[in-house]
């Protein structure tokens, strides 16, 4: 390896003295090897008051295994403050350097499992003069290096627990084609888990291949279809991404790495909140009422959801929120012939659906039972924010009770006439109570929902019949 320099304004200077880059190639099975790397580190000095740099080049690993290259700088020999992921080229500038300062440069490649190789040889270099260092090379003969882990021996940078969601892309979704999964990764590369597709849980097992995918066929059995699933991991990213079919359909997944633990809480996220998905007036794509929920996130980053739809099923999760807020949501209902199934998002003690919400009710046969025919909403939408114990809705709000038959406002709650309740779980936010219908005075009907604190509101529902109504309780 030689070295060139080259500087504005003075006449051009040149050195050649041998580098090797000796940085392992990583390849499954095989013993780590040591190639040194022979090729000029070419430094072109920039020299503008305070602003100096310096580029690198190199000889690129022939191994597929190589997925790009860090450059490591200091200016102390051997104590490198920065280091600059460069991604997969060989030849790099690093900027901001101060003239008359001494710097000294280093490069590793890594796998895609974030395996790292040792340090190449060191040079140094000062901008603004030759370059300094006494770095030489080591013989062409190939090394053998003992004592580094061998990628069939680990993979460090994938081990972890992810989840996520999938469903077509290209066609819509439905119970048979979309769910959720939730699979290991051990420190040597093995998968274990399990996709829930259509309330049909399908054991996932398998390896993880040098360039970090995966393709996995998993056995069929009776009640279970078999799966074709691939699997690529994104270190970088700590995410995972592929595909799922069973001969019939192809859905595209997409999940994350599990990052939150009780060393490193999910403090921006801990805490509790309310939630609302608000109802439809078409009752072919859902009901009318608003369906409600509890949310509460632990300080490891856990999720429990509890609540109740608006056609009057109870909902239930227990998920972990991403390092970035993403909540997949999937809930299998209806004895597996319906789901709720979509990407929710925290943010500023708030929560959102990321991605259009999908309910599907195929059949409800349960003889009391609203909307029996079933229903599909593609476009359900979830909001909801931190709920605070404690903090009490104001006074003066009016009561409002709307199904498609009748509408019923109570604006002042002392004096109403309908033998209205209210009953508030302070702790939860929830928000129960009755009242008498007005088309059959002598019937009582009840409701239910959670306070929204964030909204100064309260939503929910109440069933009729056939049909569910919506409750509110607001500013008049």
């Amino acid at each position: 390896m030689t070295i060139a320099e080259q500087t504005v304004g003075r006449a051009n200077q040149s050195l050649s003295r041998p580098l090797p880059i000796k940085r392992p190639i990583i390849a499954l099975g095989a013993i780590l090897l040591l190639a040194p790397l022979f090729s000029p580190i070419q430094a072109q000095e920039a020299i503008l008051p305070g602003s100096c740099s310096v580029t690198l080049a190199w000889t690129g690993s022939p191994s597929p295994a190589a997925r790009g290259y860090l450059i490591h700088y200091g200016t102390a020999s051997g104590q490198y403050s920065s280091s600059v992921n460069v991604g997969n080229v060989t030849s790099s500038t690093v900027q901001g350097l101060t003239g008359g300062t001494p710097y000294f440069f280093a490069v590793s490649c890594y796998n895609p499992y974030g395996l790292e190789s040792p340090l190449s040889s060191e040079v140094s270099y000062v901008p603004g003069s030759s370059p300094v260092g006494n770095a030489t090379a080591a013989g062409q003969a190939v090394l053998t290096v003992d004592g580094l882990p061998r990628q069939s021996d680990g993979f460090p940078g994938a081990q972890g627990t992810y989840r996520g969601l999938f469903a077509p892309i290209d066609s819509a979704r439905e119970q048979t084609n979309s769910g959720s999964f939730l699979f290991s990764v051990t420190s040597r590369g093995s998968i274990s888990g399990s996709f829930n597709l259509g309330g049909q849980t399908v054991p996932l097992s398998g390896k993880l291949g040098s360039a970090g995918t995966a393709a996995i066929v998993t056995k069929p059995t009776r009640s279970e279809p078999s799966l074709t699933i691939s699997l690529q991991m994104d270190l970088a990213a700590q995410s995972v991404s592929g595909t799922v079919s069973d001969g019939n359909f192809i859905a595209e997944l997409s999940g994350f790495r599990e990052g939150f633990s009780t060393s490193d809480k999910a403090t921006q996220f801990e805490g509790q909140y309310t939630l609302v998905i608000p109802g439809t007036n078409d009752s072919a794509v859902g009901p009318y009422g608003v369906s409600y929920g509890t949310v509460k996130v632990s300080s490891s980053g856990t999720i429990t959801l509890a609540g109740s739809l608006a056609d009057g099923t109870a909902i239930s999760q227990s998920s972990v929120v991403s390092p970035d807020g993403y909540w997949p949501m999937y809930v299998n209902l209806y004895g597996g012939k319906g789901s709720l199934w979509g990407w929710n998002y925290f943010i500023n003690n708030n929560i959102t659906n990321a991605s259009v919400l999908s309910w599907i009710n195929a059949a409800n046969s349960a003889k009391t039972a609203v909307h029996r025919l079933g229903f599909t909403n593609q476009e359900a939408t979830l909001m909801g924010g931190l709920y605070k114990p404690g903090e009490m809705l104001p006074a003066g709000l009016a009561v409002s009770l709307q199904d498609s038959n009748f509408t019923l406002l109570i604006p002042n709650l002392p004096d109403n006439t309908n033998k209205l309740t209210l009953k508030t779980n302070k702790t939860t936010g929830v928000i129960s109570g009755s009242f008498a219908n007005p088309d059959a005075p002598k019937q009582i009907i009840k409701f239910n929902g959670v306070i929204l604190q964030g909204q100064t509101t309260a939503q929910g529902y109440f069933l009729g019949a056939d049909q569910s109504g919506a409750f509110t309780l607001a500013l008049p």
